[in-house]
């Protein structure tokens, strides 16, 4: 049984990037994705604009998963209550839409 912080395992939150000696989302995917879908927003409303996929940082991250997210919805492979959990955060997280 670990005794010090230092003694503890560590996990990094997937969305802070600090470490915490606790699980951060117990294996729950869909907070894990709703905590991405809700950084990427806050980064587009920080910045103006939405995180390019080619950035080598948190950036690259945030981007290369927009862009997963915007063609699993052009594709139809993205479920109803992820499009509109992104609608409800910001409706210009897919631009030219064909309807949905």
């Amino acid at each position: 049984m670990p005794t010090t912080p230092a003694d503890s395992p560590q996990h990094r939150h997937p969305i802070t990037g600090q470490f915490t000696s606790e699980p951060v989302f117990d294996d729950n995917a869909e907070a894990y994705w709703e905590g991405i879908a809700r950084e990427t927003v806050e980064f587009h409303r920080r910045r103006g604009r939405w995180p390019s996929q080619r950035a080598m940082d948190r950036e690259g991250f945030l981007g290369g998963w927009l862009n997963g997210q915007r063609s699993a919805a052009r594709t139809g492979r993205m479920s109803d209550t992820r499009h509109a959990y992104l609608d409800e955060l910001d409706p210009a997280w897919l631009p030219n839409r064909s309807g949905h």
